[in-house]
């Protein structure tokens, strides 16, 4: 039967209904109102089996010439969130000392995330103190260019940038410590962040926390760009949020990052033995943070877990 293409071919809608290999989908573009048909051979960047109610999905319709009132969508994508983030108390801790910050900073093309694992006994000041210093770096990053859609990611320019914000957040931090006259006083913190677009990331850290680029479908193992094995294995925290100026030695890095590709900033209870078995285009990036945390705490982690995953 022949069929004919339909307005703009790149539609957007929700699943409706699922049935054994096929569904419908509502659409949302104002053109199209009437539901699209779809059989499980059009789904292009995802399995049938993890498709869900109310996933949001990007497609063409097309329409049979003897029967213009029935819509078939084609070459089916899911559009998934640019980021997603979770984080869980460990069992050796009564409360969580680390935080993280994601969002947009322009919708669709630039992203901000940061984790951030606080390291002071009693626990109440490690999350005193992550909780700051991302409070900090936040006014830090809304005052950047990073914002302005004029301003493209220049990698070697702003790491300059990205090293002025490390330092502000260290000497804000500092006076806040004095400050205080508590155990907060002696709060520390691990912090690593990262601006990401479609083609670039800079990323800055200081502590033991790190950052993986990860291969979205699952095919390659994921490689550090900031942090590695051997450091992780270390009882010692170099250069944290909050330490003497002395030993102050943040990193910054910078670098491309494909269409397949995604950032995974973690604190260092994330345990990534088995870390490819949640790598896989059937997850979002919410479900993918969700289940390395919760492994992380299942498989016998003591600390804190918590990371963020972004991609564009």
């Amino acid at each position: 039967m022949e069929e004919t293409a339909v307005g703009d071919p790149k539609i957007r809608g929700r699943v409706k209904f699922l049935k054994e290999n096929f569904g419908f989908l509502e659409n949302l573009d104002q053109s199209t109102e009437r539901d699209s048909f779809f059989h499980s051979s059009a789904l292009v960047n995802i399995d049938y089996a993890a498709l869900k109610i109310g996933d949001l999905l990007e497609y063409s319709i097309s329409l049979s010439s003897e029967d213009d009132k029935n819509y078939k969508a084609r070459e089916i994508r899911i559009v998934r969130k640019p980021f997603g983030a979770f984080s869980l108390k460990g069992p050796a801790h009564y409360v969580n000392e680390d935080d993280f910050l994601v969002y947009d900073l322009i919708p669709g093309e630039r992203i901000f995330a940061a984790v951030a694992d606080g390291l002071s006994n009693p626990p109440d000041t490690g999350a005193w103190a992550s909780s700051e210093a991302l409070t900090l770096l936040s006014k830090e990053i809304e005052a950047s260019p990073f914002k302005d859609k004029g301003t493209a990611l220049h990698l070697e320019k702003n790491k300059i940038t990205f090293r002025k914000i490390i330092d502000t957040v260290q000497q804000e931090f500092k006076l806040l410590q004095k400050k205080m006259t508590d155990a907060k006083r002696r709060g520390k913190t691990t912090l690593i962040f990262v601006v990401c677009d479609k083609e670039n990331y800079i990323a800055a850290s200081a502590g033991d926390s790190f950052i993986l680029k990860i291969d979205l479908s699952g095919k390659n193992y994921p490689n550090y760009i900031i942090g590695n094995r051997e450091g992780r294995i270390k009882s010692s925290v170099l250069s944290p949020i909050g330490d003497r100026d002395a030993s102050w030695k943040p990193e910054v890095v910078s670098g491309k990052i494909l269409a397949n590709e995604g950032l995974l900033l973690c604190s260092d209870g994330i345990m990534l033995n088995s870390i490819q078995r949640f790598i896989t285009a059937n997850l979002s990036s919410q479900d993918i943070a969700k289940k390395l945390v919760e492994y992380s705490i299942q498989e016998g982690g003591s600390d804190d877990a918590t990371c963020t995953l972004i991609s564009l």
